[in-house]
């Protein structure tokens, strides 16, 4: 069985627990951890056409990567 978990800020001082994937038409979608190695966003249907522009942290709005190996689905 494996939990749904969200992603903490990585920067020291932030402490946010929230990371958002940030797309080309501006929406904002909150990212958790949906498998082994692999980072998710629930997009609403009719958002699910718009790019892919990166994740930020939504408490501070610092740039976030994902760590190495990790893949991103957007669901």
């Amino acid at each position: 069985m494996f939990l749904r978990m969200s992603l903490a800020c990585p920067y020291s001082g932030c402490g946010g627990d929230s990371i958002v994937e940030r797309t080309t038409d501006g929406d904002e979608n909150p990212v958790y951890i949906a498998d082994e190695r692999v980072i998710s966003a629930s997009a609403d249907p009719g958002e699910r056409t718009a790019g892919h522009e990166g994740f930020e942290c939504s408490d501070c709005g610092r740039p976030v990567s994902l760590p190495p190996g990790w893949t991103f689905e957007r669901s």
